[in-house]
């Protein structure tokens, strides 16, 4: 479930470069060096070596690059904790049950944007949103969005008799998980940057009679609180 953005370095931040495999940073080639970051964000299922299905973690990951894609960052778990995530993998209040992560990148200040979705809850789902204003170095967060209205779905016998082993929309056995956009605008500034999240579920239906509606949220202050839905 790997998604990919790209835009311009924040202020201050230098271009790097890394060795294939091993990840050391080395000197930047300047004729490969580009004028943004491009960024990579996926959902790695952590498990124990042997035991292929033994998740022990469901973590974010991210990795950059600002040599047009000749070369990238070493992986670093980005999802972090809050209070509202629990009954986490590690313990504590670890976000580490995620997936679904979608980046973007405010196109005039170079601020970063993840969002994705949590599973670190005791009913349903959650969107959640860490933002890096250093080129994905640090980041703050995460912040909480919306509860996902998708546990309530369907799973009838009918639909596990032809294989549908997954939740569903009524009158079908397709399995609809629940995905995401985000972007930021170009209002700019430290603490001014708008943000946008677009997401469907089933808050306006019933494990009956599901009804699958989009809702929009936007956060005026860089994705700190949001307001929503519509």
């Amino acid at each position: 479930k790997e998604w990919m953005t790209t835009g311009r370095r924040p202020d201050g931040v230098q271009p790097q470069c890394f060795t294939p495999v091993t990840r050391v940073e080395r000197p930047c080639d300047p004729d490969e060096v580009g004028v943004d970051r491009i960024y990579v964000t996926w959902t790695a299922f952590n498990n124990p070596t042997g035991a292929p299905n033994a998740i022990v973690s469901s973590t974010i990951e991210l990795s950059y690059s600002d040599d047009r894609g000749h070369s990238w960052s070493p992986r670093r778990t980005i999802n972090g904790s809050a209070p509202f995530c629990v009954f986490a993998f590690a313990g504590a209040n670890n976000c580490d049950d995620n997936q679904f992560s979608v980046p973007t990148v405010n196109p005039t200040n170079g601020h970063l944007w993840v969002a994705f979705e949590n599973f670190n809850t005791s009913d349903e789902n959650q969107i959640l949103v860490v933002r890096s204003r250093d080129g994905g170095v640090t980041f703050e967060g995460p912040f909480f969005v919306t509860p996902v209205f998708d546990v309530n779905l369907r799973l009838t016998a009918d639909c596990v008799a032809r294989g549908a082993s997954r939740v569903h929309l009524t009158n079908s056995c397709f399995r609809v998980p629940t995905t995401l956009g985000v972007v930021a605008d170009k209002r700019g500034g430290d603490f001014a940057d708008d943000v946008y999240i677009a997401m469907w579920d089933n808050r306006n239906g019933t494990r009956e009679n599901t009804n699958g509606d989009v809702f929009f949220f936007k956060s005026i202050d860089g994705g700190s609180s949001w307001i929503g839905p519509t």
